[in-house]
């Protein structure tokens, strides 16, 4: 709480007040001496204490000193929290001498008196840290308010404290034995201090204890502080049933649990997902006189946005607001956090123009939000709106904003825009650093614009940054993507030149590329200099080469190598086993890849329909054509689904073998298996008939098939012709 200044403030405070609310905490220190020292207003004893705050967060102690002097100086009236939380600040960084000038100018303004006296500076001390720092100082306090003449239950209850800190409860406990000796009445803010010093210490049980017996042993029963203190550490520790038996002691006493007993419940359950009774308990309110306010309800509305359950959030806030409980900032937080999650933008912005309509000034992070939000969802050109009105309210945007813009025109394809926000970013006093640089270049490969990237490249050395190994392998790979093989080999030879060591994500995309080009020599010489330098290859890198090698009719090569690193613990995944199999079915090796698939299923890989169609294909080729029909037969066995592809590779194999025959016994076991055939089957079929010289049987098939509207639309003029080429190839 504060108390206003007794003047009137004008716009100055006003502006005053917006540049905190825009986070700008130095432009608003400078407005405010040019305030005071302009003589223009008497400065907002709230806008004071929250720059006050702010300084004393980011460590600024000297600056907070100075706000608070500007605020006296002016006339206005700080209450105790203001000094109390540069007193803290300056117990913590040893500014003793610092801290208790300000405590005497609590006395010399007579604010202690303001806030009830003796009271309200037991409150401070209670809540203040600054005790914790050691018995010096605990002492040079006491000692003031000895010459203070402040009551001696608030002595006695700042040395409490201390001493449970530095020496234990235990002694805590003999010190209110001896402050009884003394002739000083124990009241319940004393055993507070001790029960808050119980829990802080775990020791929970002892403080239910605690609370049972102070009653007989010091004559003052416990308050629903005293409660509120040890159900909030069982909470933490989730000992629901122990927090019963205490409401229900409480109940006994004649103490009502208050709206924070309740709202710490609620919380509670909240923070592990039991919705359901802290409903429970949010009903019960009522019943124990007890009002919800804002925060009973903002845990709840939080929980089901986590839950993506917004419409149960909307109803809670309507409920809310029904009950004369308005919303904060928070509660809003939370929804347009869960509305922009759910993609739900225009609903997110429909919400804040109503925030706005009520008088809320949207934070920046609503904004961040939100505008995130909506370049997700393919509607940029709104967000850079909303960035412009952003800077309108005095918020700098950084590269929280920008991030997402940039990615979002990508994603739009408007690379043009995209580069030339990113470009502007510095004139906007927004420096990208290597990470942002990164981002760029990894869209620019993903649109296959890798070269453009190139020159961000040369920026970024001239700017003074330094390219990491993650700049040069999105560089390299998008590069050997786009089939640039020698600009990325010339990349990555500057990559000793910059002090970079290549990892294996470095070498893998140049290699892929080169075996997909042919060049499997090359390939193999840059796998060596991978084991050279000591760098495992990737699975990807493995098959890249078996199938390169494999592919230039190297198969017993490509077997050697799939041996050898298998022996280097490389562990070749289904890919890798499917594509060293495929070229030896292709290369009449059926037998060796039924070995391969042995293999397979001892290490524990489940072979897949690519590695039966391989088989298929196999056993069609060497004329084992009832084999491969018994491995048709038996793929649901193996833990295989066939689909209509998989049928039609077996059919096309089987009439490439002159078994249309059996090509339409497997065409009726597809349809018995719920299968319905396609144009390709029906193909497949016309083709082999014609392929084992049917031409006539063929083209009757054919117009009968295309009359039904079971294959693709007859041309006019089409004909099934026997020719060199039809029998080379019939399919």
């Amino acid at each position: 709480m504060m108390i206003k200044e007794t003047g009137t403030t004008g716009n100055n405070n006003a502006e005053l007040e917006r540049l905190l609310t825009s986070g700008a905490l130095e432009k608003g220190f400078k407005f405010l001496e040019k305030m005071v020292l302009g003589g223009l207003d008497m400065p907002d004893v709230d806008s004071c204490a929250r720059m006050i705050h702010g300084f004393c967060k980011t460590g600024e102690t000297g600056k907070a000193v100075r706000v608070l002097e500007m605020l006296e100086g002016s006339g206005a009236i700080g209450d105790v929290i203001v000094y109390d939380v540069l007193i803290k600040r300056c117990y913590r960084e040893g500014n003793v001498v610092k801290a208790l000038e300000l405590l005497n100018r609590l006395r010399v303004g007579n604010i202690v008196c303001c806030y009830g006296g003796g009271s309200s500076m037991r409150t401070w001390f209670e809540e203040s840290e600054a005790v914790v720092l050691g018995s010096k100082v605990a002492k040079m306090i006491f000692r003031r308010m000895e010459e203070e003449g402040y009551p001696d239950v608030i002595k006695y209850s700042i040395l409490l404290e201390t001493i449970c800190e530095e020496s234990g409860v235990g002694k805590g406990k003999e010190f209110l034995d001896e402050m009884r000796t003394r002739g000083c009445q124990v009241d319940v803010f004393m055993c507070n201090v001790l029960i808050k010093e119980i829990c802080k210490k775990g020791k929970l049980d002892d403080g239910i204890e605690f609370v049972k017996w102070m009653s007989k042993i010091y004559g003052c029963g416990p308050n629903v502080i005293s409660y509120n203190i040890i159900i909030r550490g069982l909470c933490s520790v989730g000992r629901w049933m122990d927090v019963e038996e205490l409401l229900a002691d409480m109940s006994t006493r004649g103490c009502s649990p208050d709206v924070v007993t309740f709202n710490m419940l609620i919380n509670s359950f909240c923070k592990i997902q039991l919705v359901g009774q802290a409903i429970d308990v949010l009903d019960k309110m009522l019943s124990y006189g007890c009002m919800p306010n804002t925060l009973s309800y903002n845990p709840l509305v939080n929980v089901f946005c986590q839950q993506k359950n917004v419409k149960r959030a909307k109803e809670y806030l309507d409920k809310m607001e029904s009950q004369g409980c308005y919303p904060n900032i928070f509660t809003y937080n939370s929804l347009l956090c869960a509305l922009c999650k759910d993609r739900k933008v225009d609903t997110a912005v429909a919400m804040l123009n109503q925030l706005k309509r009520r008088g809320y000034s949207p934070t920046k992070f609503i904004y961040d939000i939100i505008i995130s939000g909506l370049s997700k969802v393919g509607k940029t050109d709104q967000g850079l709106e909303l960035l412009a009105e952003m800077k309108e309210k005095g918020f700098e945007p950084n590269l929280v904003n920008y991030e997402p813009l940039i990615s979002g025109l990508f994603r739009e394809r408007k690379v043009d825009e995209a580069m030339a926000l990113f470009n502007n970013l510095e004139e906007q006093g927004v420096t990208p650093c290597v990470n942002v640089y990164n981002h760029i270049l990894s869209r620019l490969r993903k649109m296959g614009k890798t070269e453009r990237g190139l020159g961000l490249l040369v920026e970024m050395k001239k700017k003074g940054l330094k390219p990491d190994i993650v700049t040069y392998n999105i560089l390299i790979s998008g590069l050997a993507r786009e089939g640039k093989v020698e600009q990325a080999r010339e990349l990555f030879d500057d990559l000793g030149e910059q002090g970079i060591t290549p990892n294996v994500f470095t070498y893998t995309p140049i290699l892929s590329e080169l075996c997909n080009a042919g060049k499997i020599e090359r390939g193999l010489e840059l796998a060596v200099e991978m084991k050279e330098k000591g760098l495992k290859p990737k699975i990807v890198t493995c098959t890249s080469l078996i199938s390169g090698l494999a592919g230039e009719r190297n198969v017993e090569q490509a077997m050697d190598l799939f041996n050898y690193l298998k022996e280097q613990d490389v562990t070749p995944d289904v890919v890798s086993y499917n594509s060293i199999l495929f070229e030896l079915c292709k290369a009449g090796k059926t037998e060796q890849g039924l070995d391969l698939i042995v293999e397979m299923k001892e290490k524990g890989l489940k072979p897949d329909i690519v590695t039966f169609s391989s088989l298929f294909s196999g056993f069609a080729g060497e004329g084992r054509v009832d084999e491969a029909m018994d491995l048709l037969f038996n793929l649901e066995e193996l833990g295989v689904s066939p689909d209509v592809i998989t049928y039609n590779a077996v059919m096309l194999q089987l009439c490439k073998a002159q078994r249309t025959d059996l090509a339409i016994d497997c065409l009726s076991y597809m349809v018995r298996n719920g299968f319905k055939p396609n144009a390709r089957t029906f193909k497949i079929l016309i083709d082999g008939i014609a392929y084992e010289g049917l031409a006539e049987e063929a083209q009757e098939l054919l117009d009968e098939l295309g009359a039904r509207g079971l294959l693709f639309r007859p041309r006019p003029k089409y004909k099934v012709r026997l020719s060199t080429q039809n029998l080379k190839h019939p399919i």
